[in-house]
C-alpha cells in the first residue's frame, strides 16, 4: 500500500511537473472488433491521430497506449458513467501495449491500429461475464495530451449469457392543433409527409414490429379523413392490420397531470373497435366524424326579442308574426321586459358564422378510422408525473401509465421522479404494479439513460460519437445485475430520427446476444406486485408549463354545458363532436412548449362553443297581463341550431296567487321560433314576477333564468261578468215592461172605440 501511495504520489508530482499537454494533437478510436470478445479472440482497435493546423512543423515522439478495465463483477451503471465521461487525468486501467506514432505533419493524420490477444488483455475464463472498459493515450514525450474511451463485452462462455428483456415504445403524436379547419388539416398533412417527423418516425419504425405504438387518434383521424394521398397513405400504415402492438391514447394527447391537479376526469375522446367513443368519469360528450378543427355553429335567427305576442296551434308551435294577444293574456306594449336590454342590436352578436368567415364544410366529417385491435388502457403524461396523475389515468380505464423521466421535448425534467439532470446510474425497473384510490396501476418507467441513447444516435443529424458503445455498456451492466432483468426505452414526443440510422441503430440492439426484445404488453404483463419495486411518487408536483386548472375548470363547464345541449337533438354526435373536440385539443401536452398559442386556442374554442350553447333560448319579452283566472303564459322559444331541438319550457313562481299547472315539451325545428303558451292558474290579483327558463328533458336547467312582470286581474273578470249579467237582467226587465205597457195601452184604445156613439152628422141625406 506504501509503495502504490508512493507511485501515486511520484505520478502527481511529474504531472505538476511536467510542460502544458500539446492540444494541437489529438486521438480518436475509430474501430473496435469484436465488440463482443470470447476465448480465443484477438481484439483489434484501430485509433486515429490528428495533428491540427496549427501544430508544429512535425510532432515526433508521441505514442498512443492502450489500456483496459476488466473487473467485470464490480462494472455497473455508475462505473459505465464514470468511464465514458472521464477526463485525461482520470484513470485509464491496466496498460496493454504502446505502439509508436510515425512522425506528423501539421494537418495530417495516422492511423495507429492494436492488435493483442485475450490472454494480453488479462482475460481468462475466470473473468465474469460483463462490460470491459478501453481506453487510448497519446502522449507527446511521455506526458498524456488526448485521450478516448471505448467499451467491449467479455463473453467467457462458461455459463448462460445474461439476458435483458428490452422493450421499445413510441409515441405517434402530431403537432398542436389549430382551431381554424383549414389550419389544422394543412398541418397534419405537413406533419405526416415522408420528409416530416412523422413521416421519418412511420418510416424508421414501420420495418420493427417489436417497436410498439403509442398513438393520438385524433391525428389519425386527420390524416385518414384530409385531402391529401400522402396523409390517408401514411394513416393506412399506422391502422393496416399487424402483430405489432399499438396503444390509442387520449384523443388530442391531454395533459394528464394538468387534469389531475385540477381534480377533473381525463376527457377520453379514443376510437373504441366496434366504432364507440368510451367516456370516462363525469366526460359524456361523445366523439365522432370531423376532422380537428372543424367548425359546426348554430344557424343566425335575426333579431331575438319578442314582441310578446304569437297565436298558438293546436301543437304548440307557429311561426310568430307579432299577433295579437287573446283575451286571457296580453302584453304590455309599452315596456320591454325587465332586467333585459333592448335586443335590437343583438343580431349582430348572434353571427355565428366560424373563424375563417366560411360556412360548416359538411364534407368535412368523414368515417373515423375504428382502430380495430389497439389497446386503449395506456396513458402517457409529460415528465415528471405525480400520485394524483397516476391517479387520475387509472380512473379514466388507463391503467398503464408511462412514467415518463423527460420533458414534452425530450430533455430531462429537473427533479422529475427525483432524477437529476443528467442521466441516472441507477437501474430503472421497467415495471411495476402499484395500488391507487381509482384502483391498481401497472408503472411503465422507461430507462432513462437507455432513452436518451437510443434518441441521440437516431436523431437528425446523426449520431454522437462514442453513443453506440455506450449502449453496448448499458445494456450490458442491466443484463448482468439480475436474472431478471427489464428495461423500456421510450422515445419523446418529439421524436424526428434519421429513418436508416434509427433502423440500423434498433437492429444493432436487437441483435446484442444478451438482449430479447419484447413487446410493450409483455413486459406489462410480467409486472411485480412487489410493492417495494414500485417507483416512489411524489405527492405533488406541478410544473410551470401545465394548462392552468382555471383554465381547465372553464373548458369543463363548456364541455358539460354542450353535452346538454347536444342532447336536445336527434343526432347529437353531428352537433357537438367538432366543438368538443376543440375544446379539448388546447388541454394537448405539446401546448406546453408554447403557452401564449395555448392561450389563444382556449379563447377561440371557448367562442365557438358559447355560440353552441346559446343557440336555443328563451327571447325576452313585454310584461304581459292575464285577466282571467286560468290561461297561458306565451313564451317565445328560438332555436338556432342546424337541426330541431326538444326543450321543456318551465315557469316557476314563488308568489302563491300564481299556480303553474304544468312544464310543457316542445320542439323546435332547426332555424326557427315558437310560442309555448305555459298553463297557470291565478288565485288573485296583483303584480308578480315569475322566471321562465328552458331544461332538458331529463331536468337540467340549459340557462339562467328569465324574470319577466305579470299584472293578474282574475277578480276583473267575475266583476265584469255580473255587471254585464246585471244589465241583461235590467234591460229584460225594461223590454217586458215596455212590451207589457204597450199592449195594455193598444187594449184601451180598441174598448173606447166600441163604447162611444157616433157623432152627428152635416149630411141632409142621414136625416132620411
Amino acid at each position: 500500500m506504501t509503495a502504490l501511495l508512493a507511485t501515486d504520489a511520484l505520478t502527481a508530482l511529474r504531472a505538476a511537473a511536467a510542460p502544458a499537454p500539446d492540444t494541437s494533437v489529438s486521438v480518436a478510436i475509430a474501430s473496435v472488433s469484436p465488440e463482443v470478445m470470447r476465448s480465443g479472440d484477438d481484439l483489434t482497435v484501430t485509433t486515429v491521430v490528428r495533428a491540427d493546423a496549427d501544430a508544429p512543423d512535425e510532432s515526433e515522439d508521441l505514442t498512443v497506449s492502450l489500456g483496459i478495465d476488466r473487473a467485470t463483477r464490480a462494472h455497473d451503471r455508475a462505473w459505465v458513467e464514470r468511464w465514458d465521461t472521464a477526463d485525461l487525468d482520470a484513470d485509464t486501467g491496466r496498460p496493454v501495449k504502446t505502439e509508436p506514432v510515425p512522425a506528423l505533419a501539421a494537418g495530417t493524420e495516422e492511423t495507429v491500429t492494436f492488435t493483442v490477444s485475450w490472454a494480453q488483455l488479462g482475460l481468462s475464463r475466470s473473468t465474469a461475464w460483463g462490460a470491459l472498459g478501453l481506453s487510448i493515450v497519446l502522449s507527446d514525450d511521455g506526458a498524456p495530451v488526448s485521450a478516448d474511451r471505448t467499451f467491449a463485452v467479455w463473453d467467457p462462455e462458461t455459463g448462460t449469457t445474461p439476458t435483458l428483456d428490452l422493450g421499445f415504445l413510441v409515441p405517434l403524436v402530431g403537432p398542436a392543433v389549430s382551431q381554424d379547419p383549414v389550419t389544422a388539416s394543412d398541418d397534419v398533412v405537413r406533419a405526416v409527409a415522408d420528409d416530416a417527423r412523422l413521416g421519418h418516425v412511420l418510416a424508421a419504425t414501420a420495418d420493427e414490429p417489436a417497436v410498439a405504438w403509442a398513438a393520438d387518434p385524433a391525428l389519425v383521424r386527420a390524416a385518414a379523413t384530409s385531402d391529401s394521398a400522402s396523409a390517408q397513405d401514411w394513416a393506412d400504415a399506422v391502422t393496416s392490420p399487424s402483430q405489432r402492438v399499438r396503444f390509442a391514447l387520449p384523443a388530442f394527447d391531454p395533459d394528464t397531470a394538468a387534469y389531475a391537479h385540477a381534480d377533473l376526469p381525463l376527457p377520453d375522446l379514443a376510437v373504441m373497435d366496434d366504432g364507440s367513443q368510451p367516456t370516462s368519469g363525469a366526460d359524456p360528450t361523445p366523439s365522432s366524424d370531423p376532422a380537428p378543427g372543424t367548425d359546426v355553429t348554430p344557424t343566425e335567427t335575426g333579431d331575438p326579442i319578442d314582441d310578446g305576442g304569437g297565436a298558438v296551434d293546436g301543437s304548440g308551435t307557429e311561426e310568430p308574426e307579432d299577433p295579437q294577444q287573446d283575451s286571457s293574456a296580453s302584453p304590455d306594449s309599452e315596456s320591454d321586459a325587465p332586467g333585459e336590454p333592448d335586443g335590437s342590436d343583438e343580431s349582430e352578436d348572434s353571427d355565428t358564422e366560424n373563424d375563417t368567415g366560411e360556412e360548416p364544410d359538411p364534407e368535412a366529417t368523414g368515417t373515423v378510422p375504428v382502430l380495430a385491435g389497439w389497446r386503449t388502457d395506456l396513458a402517457w403524461p409529460a415528465a415528471g408525473p405525480d400520485a394524483p396523475t397516476v391517479e387520475t389515468a387509472v380512473a379514466a380505464g388507463r391503467s398503464i401509465v408511462v412514467l415518463d423521466p423527460g420533458s414534452a421535448d425530450g430533455e430531462a425534467a429537473e427533479g422529475a421522479m427525483g432524477l437529476p439532470d443528467a442521466l441516472t446510474d441507477a437501474i430503472t425497473p421497467a415495471v411495476a404494479n402499484t395500488t391507487t384510490a381509482a384502483g391498481d396501476a401497472t408503472l411503465l418507467s422507461p430507462d432513462p439513460a437507455l432513452s436518451a441513447l437510443v434518441t441521440a444516435l437516431t436523431t437528425l443529424p446523426g449520431n454522437p460519437s462514442g453513443g453506440r458503445d455506450r449502449l453496448l455498456a448499458e445494456t450490458a451492466v442491466i443484463a448482468a445485475s439480475s436474472d431478471d432483468a427489464r428495461s423500456l426505452v421510450a422515445l419523446p414526443r418529439t421524436w424526428n430520427p434519421d429513418p436508416a440510422l434509427a433502423t440500423e441503430v434498433i437492429a444493432d440492439v436487437s441483435s446484442l446476444p444478451w438482449v430479447a426484445v419484447a413487446p410493450v404488453d409483455d413486459l406489462a404483463a410480467d409486472a411485480s406486485t412487489d410493492p417495494a419495486t414500485a417507483p416512489a411518487l411524489p405527492d405533488r408536483m406541478v410544473s410551470p408549463d401545465e394548462i392552468p386548472a382555471s383554465t381547465l375548470d372553464s373548458l369543463a363547464d363548456h364541455r358539460e354545458r354542450l353535452a346538454q345541449v347536444s342532447g336536445l337533438v336527434p343526432d347529437p354526435a353531428a352537433l357537438a363532436t367538432t366543438v368538443d373536440d376543440r375544446l379539448v385539443s388546447p388541454t394537448s401536452v405539446v401546448y406546453r412548449q408554447d403557452p401564449g398559442e395555448r392561450e389563444t386556442a382556449v379563447e377561440v374554442a371557448q367562442s365557438a362553443a358559447t355560440a353552441l350553447l346559446d343557440a336555443v333560448h328563451i327571447v325576452p319579452g313585454s310584461d304581459v297581463n292575464l285577466i282571467a283566472a286560468e290561461g297561458g303564459l306565451p313564451v317565445r322559444v328560438s332555436n338556432g341550431l342546424p337541426q330541431e331541438a326538444t326543450v321543456r319550457v318551465v315557469l316557476d313562481s314563488d308568489d302563491p296567487r300564481l299556480r303553474v299547472n304544468d312544464s310543457p315539451v316542445t320542439t323546435v325545428p332547426a332555424d326557427s321560433e315558437v310560442i309555448v303558451e305555459v298553463p297557470v292558474t291565478a288565485v288573485g290579483s296583483g303584480n308578480v314576477s315569475p322566471s321562465v327558463h328552458l331544461e332538458t328533458l331529463d331536468g337540467q336547467e340549459l340557462a339562467d333564468p328569465i324574470t319577466f312582470a305579470l299584472r293578474m286581474r282574475a277578480a276583473w273578470a267575475t266583476v265584469g261578468t255580473a255587471v254585464i249579467a246585471g244589465l241583461f237582467g235590467i234591460l229584460l226587465i225594461a223590454g217586458i215592461w215596455r212590451t207589457v205597457k204597450r199592449g195594455r195601452g193598444a187594449t184601451r184604445a180598441a174598448q173606447a172605440a166600441v163604447d162611444e156613439p157616433p157623432a152627428p152628422s152635416d149630411d141632409p141625406r142621414a136625416e132620411r
